[in-house]
């Protein structure tokens, strides 16, 4: 990417670590950081959550808070809570930056200001998510500024929108685009909704999904366990598809590798 980073104080910076992410789930989307969203309130809410994705067999994890009108994006809260979270975890979990975008004229301009500042691992993908009343037919226009700016936009819990319940053309039309799509592991069990996880099968049968990650907020209503998705995934479809969606993209997002 060819866009100026911000000033170090105001930046998380990237983590050369996920060159040596060891076995275990990669979870790309998490509100791990203290008091900074929906997410745990304070750090000891936020180790609780940490433990509970190192328990549940989690190995490596973006810390994604929200940037959106509700919840601005704090890079200097952002950056204290991550060092934090590292020094007390050591290398039971590689801990990496990022944030989830809300696409709203406010988030995406301040996130072209800077794209750096919100990627994931600071590389070239970011975890983008839609409000809804956000027009479809803008969706194009918003996917294509990203892929010029050298920008892979990952579409976070598509499951849940109402649209996609109804008709999915606007997602294949994404992802056939250049887009990609992220699936929250507990929309498999139904915690979701009933609609949210047959759009979710749905979306992994059509080969539409490129990520299955945790959207934990804390450890008990919204925990990070992956692996009862995991084990959806792989008797569905195998494997080597389980360990594409769970491990090997969210690896190569996080060593900003092509996928």
């Amino acid at each position: 990417m060819t866009t100026a980073t911000a000033p170090e104080s105001a930046t998380v910076p990237k983590s050369p670590r996920a060159t040596a992410a060891p076995g275990g789930f990669v979870d790309i989307h998490c509100h791990l950081l203290p008091g900074l969203d929906d997410g745990p309130k304070t750090v000891e809410d936020s180790l609780r959550l940490a433990q509970a994705a190192i328990g549940g067999g989690t190995a490596a994890i973006c810390a994604t808070p929200h940037a959106s009108f509700q919840y601005p994006f704090d890079p200097v809260g952002a950056a204290e809570g991550l060092a934090r979270l590292e020094t007390e975890l050591a290398d039971d979990l590689f801990v990496f930056g990022g944030c989830e975008v809300e696409i709203s004229d406010e988030a995406v301009r301040a996130f072209f200001d800077n794209p750096l500042r919100y990627t994931l691992n600071r590389g070239r993908y970011v975890l983008v998510e839609l409000r809804m009343e956000t027009p479809l037919a803008r969706l194009p226009r918003l996917l294509d500024r990203f892929l010029q700016a050298d920008v892979r936009p990952i579409l976070a819990h598509p499951e849940r929108y109402p649209f996609a319940h109804e008709r999915g053309a606007p997602l294949v039309d994404w992802v056939r685009a250049g887009g990609l799509m992220q699936l929250t592991g507990c929309s498999f069990s139904g915690r979701m909704g009933k609609r949210a996880r047959s759009t979710a099968f749905r979306l992994l049968d059509q080969g539409l999904a490129h990520f299955v990650a945790s959207d934990a907020h804390d450890a008990l209503k919204r925990p990070p366990d992956l692996r009862g998705a995991w084990n959806v995934v792989e008797q569905r479809h195998g494997f080597d598809a389980a360990h594409a969606l769970f491990i090997g993209n969210p690896l190569r997002v996080l060593r900003d590798e092509p996928l």
